[in-house]
Order: C-alpha cells, then structure tokens, then sequence
C-alpha cells in the first residue's frame, strides 16, 4: 500500500486520516477557538468581529441534513 504525503510547515509528511471528534473534543476545540480568537482580535486592537457566509460555503453545509453526516447526532 503507498503511503501518502501532504506538505505541511515541517515538510512532507504521512497524511492522517481523518476521524470524527468525540463531544468533549468538539466542546475543547470551541473554547480553545474562542479564546485565540477573543486574544487575537483584542492583540489586534479589534472591538468587534463580523462572521459572514455565502449559501455555498462552510456554514451551509456543516448545518446541512444531507452533507458533513455524523453519527454522534
């Protein structure tokens, strides 16, 4: 079996596959998101932030029914 790559910043190396994350994961990625970004944006002298999506981007399709399925719903 050939073992795939993928460019990364410390070069080439073995692709991961990916895997759906546990709830736990799902609410420690959410916070640890949240606080870079409020840190970030306060570093960066922002005093609000504005999230935007078009129909055929990210949003639309993780809420999706049909699309991103999981089977921890």
């Amino acid at each position: 079996m050939r073992r795939v790559k993928n460019y990364t910043n410390e070069g080439m190396k073995e692709f991961v596959t990916p895997r759906e994350l546990t709830r736990k994961e799902i609410a420690e990625t959410v916070r640890d998101f949240a606080l870079e970004a409020a840190s970030n944006a306060i570093a960066a002298g922002f005093d609000g932030v504005e999230l935007r999506s078009a129909v055929a981007t990210s949003y639309s399709s993780f809420l999706s029914t049909n699309v991103n399925l999981r089977s921890g719903r």
